[in-house]
């Protein structure tokens, strides 16, 4: 017999109980397998054509477009019933990646509406935190799974249609830079590798944040505040940097962060051949512009910024300069990632 959900968060140690045998350690193995689960006895979401999720799903984003977002095996929802319980699902009908999934739930929901978060990977969160990374592990260029552990999320709202059934429409909380370096000289760049680009701001970027509970705004509630992320590209190894133009496929770089008006120093440090044993660096400060949450935001720069007043390459035992003018950096900001989903999200 189905339970009442209404019924049994009435009573403070119902509510005790009733998490822990929602435990998806309590539930049988065949129950919570991809395609055994018996829909009547559990609670259906079904998002409906915005799935707004994580990792290398975040597909076919191009210079100054938007991008395909799609679920994958793996991802989990997260109701928000009280500030004290977050109810999770417990398996879904992804078997591959799709712009749509079922979710399902335990017990007889029967409320109008529920909260719904998406915090990233089930792995790094415990259903209430979302933290962003310091450090950002990206391994293939234009790939975007490491999102998923260091800040992606979304909220939502299910809608119930009829008893056990309701539909779910996700947006996206954080801001997302998509950085895509080239270098102009043509001596420099054969065989150059950009091994890692930093990130700082004059305010907070990342955090731990409960964002069913206060969002991503309130960072009075926030823990663990910094004002840098630092991209570790392909385990410390790089990116190949020997294009003279953008080129999306080849160094691409994804980063979550927390959005607001921010002013981003990005800090590319890069090896080449002819310059041999030394790290060779580029700075470049961007405006203060308002990221906004749900959007990418790319950002195409020239690493080639190594130059005296001169133009003169700095000779052995020199110092690297920055007095190159501050050019070869574009900034095109606000595109909300709606190629196909979240036509909604402006």
């Amino acid at each position: 017999m189905k339970r009442s959900f209404s019924l049994i968060i009435s009573f403070a140690v119902a509510v005790l109980l009733f998490v822990a045998c929602n435990s998806d350690d309590n539930l049988p193995v065949d129950k919570t397998e991809v395609g055994k689960i018996d829909k009547s006895k559990y609670t259906t979401l079904t998002t409906v054509n915005d799935g707004m999720t994580r990792s290398h799903y975040i597909i076919n984003h191009t210079l100054n477009n938007g991008a395909d977002v799609w679920w994958q095996p793996g991802d989990k929802l997260w109701l928000y019933i009280l500030d004290n319980l977050r109810i999770g699902s417990v398996t879904s009908n992804l078997t591959t990646g799709s712009p749509t999934a079922e979710f399902y739930f335990t017990y007889d929901f029967d409320q109008p509406q529920y909260k719904v978060n998406y915090l990233g990977n089930q792995n790094s969160t415990d259903g209430y935190f979302v933290t962003f990374g310091e450090y950002q592990w990206q391994y293939p260029p234009n790939n975007t799974d490491h999102l998923q552990n260091v800040g992606d999320c979304a909220e939502g709202t299910a809608t119930r249609i009829v008893q056990g059934q309701y539909t779910v429409r996700m947006h996206r909380l954080p801001a997302y830079l998509c950085i895509m370096p080239y270098c102009s000289d043509p001596d420099l760049r054969t065989g150059a590798i950009l091994k890692s680009v930093t990130i700082t701001a004059d305010n907070a970027l990342r955090g731990k944040f409960d964002v069913g509970r206060y969002g991503l705004f309130d960072r009075t509630h926030a823990q663990g505040l910094g004002n840098n992320i630092n991209m570790v590209l392909n385990g410390g190894n790089g990116f190949s940097v020997d294009n003279a133009t953008e080129d999306q496929n080849r160094n691409a770089i994804f980063t979550v962060m927390l959005p607001g008006w921010h002013v981003l120093t990005l800090t590319f440090d890069f090896t080449s051949p002819k310059i041999p044993g030394q790290t060779l660096r580029a700075v470049k400060t961007l405006n203060n512009i308002d990221y906004h949450p749900n959007t990418m935001t790319d950002i195409v720069a020239d690493v080639a910024n190594y130059y005296n007043a001169d133009n003169n390459l700095i000779g052995d035992g020199g110092t690297i300069a920055f007095s190159k003018k501050q050019t070869g950096v574009t900034v095109r900001t606000h595109k909300n990632w709606e190629t196909l989903f979240n036509k909604e999200s402006k």
